[in-house]
């Protein structure tokens, strides 16, 4: 019984993770995200999910974003300029949005339209060992996948326009 389970956890994180990779664009969503909820209050175009909170002489608190300094030619993962930070776009929607997981799925699914198979309404046990292999799978993606971004990246912010570069 509870090789089943395993196999069936192992089978739907899978699924549930290469459609988000195959089925998404950090370039677009980004670049939406910005059009979309840009107010001014950002001082760059590509928002990061990371920030550095610091004091002013005067004592007011600031937060600061960095920039996504360079997305990959297939879109699928980011560096971030200030931290040097590397992820997909489930890395980035999740930690920019301070969403769960689950959250984060959700959101891609319906964004990008992707049909991911629903794991709200399974036991918990159950979901939970699908979300960490989909974890350990993101996890495994970006140590393959993402050494190589400085030799086959983009870089997505410039003075000039920060999309003219988000072009094959």
């Amino acid at each position: 019984m509870e090789i089943e389970k395993f196999s069936f956890c192992s089978e739907k994180a899978k699924g549930i993770f290469n459609k988000i990779i195959e089925g998404t664009d950090l370039s677009e969503l980004a670049h939406d995200f910005w059009k979309n909820r840009g107010t001014g209050i950002f001082d760059y175009k590509i928002p990061c999910c990371f920030e550095d909170i610091s004091s002013e002489g005067n004592g007011e608190i600031v937060v600061h974003r960095f920039k996504i300094y360079r997305i990959s030619d297939n879109n699928k993962y980011y560096e971030c300029s200030g931290c040097g930070t590397k992820g997909t776009i489930i890395n980035w929607y999740r930690n920019f949005m301070d969403v769960s997981l689950v959250e984060t799925f959700e959101f891609l699914d319906e964004y990008f339209q992707l049909d991911l198979y629903n794991i709200t309404d399974l036991d918990n046990s159950i979901k939970f060992i699908i979300i960490n292999n989909i974890r350990d799978l993101n996890r495994k993606y970006i140590e393959s996948e993402c050494p190589d971004i400085h030799e086959i990246s983009k870089i997505v912010f410039s003075d000039e326009d920060p999309f003219a570069s988000i072009q094959k």
